[in-house]
């Protein structure tokens, strides 16, 4: 198994064009994965609401409840 110091290591022996390359690259592909994931969670939330396994909700209670779970994760 590659470890993430060979990586860096193997990175740094780039000249510095190749190394923003890869950095353009790392960036793409995960924005990319990020799109895959996101749309894979919006495929499954609106299942979950087809089969009446999730309600609708006013978007007040929805942005009440972001704000407390964010309050909670900043604690």
């Amino acid at each position: 198994m590659v470890t993430l110091e060979q990586v860096l290591d193997s990175a740094m022996l780039l000249d510095s064009e190749q190394r923003e390359i890869l950095i353009e690259i790392i960036q793409k592909r995960q924005i990319e994965a990020w799109r895959k994931e996101t749309a894979a969670y919006a495929r499954e939330a609106i299942r979950a609401f087809h089969k009446g396994e999730i309600q609708s909700q006013p978007v007040e209670e929805i942005i009440s409840h972001l704000r407390a779970v964010s309050d909670e994760d900043d604690k």
